[in-house]
């Protein structure tokens, strides 16, 4: 596994990635509560498939991609990926997110789709497509009480916190219900969230989403970008934190003017590259082929 490290010329933010194997990249976007370590299967799957796998840490995930300006907003996450693919020296790449991390895509997606060959999305429709149909959808609603909780600031933290991070535990429970998270990688997630700020930096992603300039006419419009990029988005049947049925109707076709493919993992829950690892690699690997204007070596 090499180490990667990408300095953006415009905010002096520093992100690092982890890669495995030679050919086009293949960069992943991790989610909460999780960190770059989550998608070890699909980079030794995409490697063997003849592509470099990268795992980027995003923004406020280590101390030095924390801006002093306390800058979070969806918008600035997803240009400091577009900075990393411009790093990459590579015409075009693949593009997976998934949770806050497919957020950060379709929007990166939406930014640079010439820099894309595809866009591979789990667990979360289009953002803008949630933050405005949730209303529509009092089971989301309910699903999305964590999204409000946080709004609490110090208070949320300091419940996140306790009896060694029980909420973390609770979260990847009750999202993924039929299926039992490795000890081994929730340890490594509850190290990442005891570094110094990433904490505060993870809340701030959903404290920035609803502020109130979210709901002006004029942000919501913006919100609803286009994806310019063909797109596969894999929902788990048994998602306790997205509705998969939810997720289906937010995915409107007009939004994604170079195609959409949407993909239900029946008996997954909100984690479906590690709850089955090697039927999203498949899906994944299959899209990229498909979306690839050169075949691996």
């Amino acid at each position: 596994m090499k180490t990667h490290q990408f300095t953006s010329p415009s905010t002096g933010l520093t992100l690092s990635a982890r890669s495995l194997g030679d050919g086009p990249t293949i960069l992943f976007l991790h989610g909460f509560p999780d960190n770059e370590l989550t998608f070890d299967k699909q980079l030794k799957a995409v490697a063997k498939a003849g592509y470099r796998g990268m795992s980027l840490k995003t923004r406020g995930y280590e101390a030095s991609s924390q801006p002093a300006n306390g800058n979070y907003e969806l918008l600035s996450m997803a240009e400091d990926v577009v900075s990393v693919i411009n790093e990459l020296n590579e015409d075009k790449v693949h593009l997976v997110g998934h949770d806050w991390g497919a957020a950060i895509a379709y929007r990166a997606a939406s930014l640079a789709p010439q820099k894309l060959h595809s866009l591979t999305t789990l667990a979360l429709p289009h953002p803008g497509r949630f933050i405005n149909e949730m209303i529509l959808y009092p089971k989301q609603i309910k699903l999305s009480w964590y999204i409000f909780f946080f709004q609490l600031g110090f208070v949320a933290k300091a419940k996140i916190k306790r009896n060694n991070f029980q909420f973390i535990r609770s979260l990847w429970k009750n999202w993924s219900p039929n299926w039992t998270a490795p000890n081994a990688h929730i340890e490594k997630v509850l190290e990442t969230f005891q570094q110094p700020g990433v904490l505060s930096s993870a809340l701030q992603y959903y404290q920035q989403v609803l502020t109130l300039k979210a709901f002006t006419p004029s942000t919501r419009k913006e919100a609803l970008f286009k994806v310019a990029v063909p797109t596969l988005a894999i929902s788990g049947g048994q998602d306790g934190c997205i509705d998969s049925q939810t997720f289906e109707k937010m995915m409107h076709t007009e939004d994604f003017p170079q195609g959409l493919r949407f993909e239900r993992i029946d008996h997954a829950g909100h984690f479906p590259h590690l709850e089955h690892a090697e039927l999203t690699n498949e899906l994944i690997i299959n899209w990229v082929n498909e979306h690839s204007s050169t075949k691996p070596s």
